[in-house]
């Protein structure tokens, strides 16, 4: 097979996709003893963690909103969406704000750990475990030297986050907006 052939083939795991000898990066982070990875391209940026205020009626997944520099924004609580036991949120929690088809969410994990960039033969499919475990947040394995991270499919991860949620957002958005106009 020539180099144009190789260039041109296709790798892909349900949504991730990208053309052999090219890289792609992600920002690894951990939940209790397990890493995982999101595409470093959908990542605006990452705060410290703060408590956010809570939506009366949303899903358990969601913690709440908070206000980043004026804009209020959605964040997931994945240990919660991912059915894993809650924990306290310490110093090294981090919420991560993602950008993804026009959407904003953030997400609070337990810590970062670093950028990693995989190429497509140390990326693999999501393996089927069985009918009724969840894997539909996970877009791939990425392997690496001894590391194993677990990709997510942040387009399924933030429609999941944000289902049912917009109006909830929308509401705390103007009353937060009332409460600055009363302020100044």
């Amino acid at each position: 097979m020539g180099s144009l052939a190789l260039e041109t083939e296709r790798t892909a795991s349900r949504g991730m996709q990208f053309d052999r000898g090219d890289t792609q990066e992600f920002l690894t982070f951990r939940l209790a003893d397990e890493e995982y990875g999101i595409p470093i391209l959908v990542v605006q940026e990452i705060i410290g963690y703060q408590k956010p205020t809570a939506i009366p009626n949303a899903p358990a997944w969601v913690c709440g909103v908070v206000n980043i520099r004026g804009t209020v924004i959605p964040v997931v609580d994945v240990r919660n969406l991912f059915g894993m036991p809650a924990t306290t949120y310490d110093d090294t929690s981090v919420i991560i704000v993602n950008r993804v088809n026009d959407k904003v969410i953030g997400a609070v994990v337990d810590g970062v750990n670093d950028v990693l960039a995989f190429t497509a033969d140390q990326m693999q499919a999501t393996p089927e475990v069985s009918d009724s475990f969840e894997v539909r947040y996970l877009d791939g394995l990425g392997k690496l030297d001894d590391r194993l991270v677990m990709l997510l499919d942040m387009a399924e991860l933030i429609g999941r986050g944000l289902d049912g949620v917009d109006k909830l957002v929308s509401a705390e958005e103007a009353k937060a907006k009332a409460k600055a106009k009363t302020e100044d």
